[in-house]
């Protein structure tokens, strides 16, 4: 660590926390990442209850010249986003993809709410249910999709995980 490296740590709400560190490299961040991971990672025996937490972290670092704080906390938060969706005990540094995700994401659940409002862009489709041993039908099951009016249709991933995601 650098002799002027200093290290801040703040509650900003519920169970999130940010730490602040200035005058350390990507690889000091990282270390120190793992660091906390490995903290937090281990269990929390309070009488006879243990606890397990699930940290993640996002971290977002820019020469301190170029950095805006309110830009750090937004992509600190889109790297948070990231690691959360690998799974407990994960962390991830922020990279533009991460935006064009989220750009990406906004622009289909524009889309999703104007197929809901248009009524012509989603339809069902009807899938049997068979059973494997025997290969009998046993049912069907009902699946909308999605007919985009430029992209054509939307793959069922995309469309079942934006509308799970955004409440739909």
């Amino acid at each position: 660590p650098s002799t002027d490296e200093t290290i801040d740590l703040m509650r900003t709400g519920g169970s999130e926390f940010s730490i602040v560190v200035r005058n350390a490299d990507d690889q000091r961040l990282d270390a120190l990442a793992q660091i906390v991971l490995d903290i937090l990672d281990a269990p929390v025996v309070l009488t006879h209850y243990q606890l397990l937490l699930s940290p993640n972290i996002g971290i977002a670092s820019r020469a301190a010249d170029s950095a805006k704080s309110d830009e750090l906390v937004r992509e600190a938060g889109l790297a948070l986003g990231a690691s959360q969706k690998l799974g407990r005990c994960h962390f991830r540094r922020y990279d533009t993809s991460l935006a064009d995700d989220t750009q990406e994401r906004l622009v289909l659940e524009n889309d999703l709410n104007t197929a809901l409002l248009s009524g012509d862009q989603l339809f069902m489709v009807y899938q049997p249910q068979v059973q494997a041993s025997t290969g009998k039908r046993e049912g069907v099951e009902a699946l909308v999709r999605g007919q985009h009016p430029d992209r054509g249709m939307i793959p069922p991933e995309k469309g079942v995980e934006m509308a799970e995601g955004s409440g739909q």
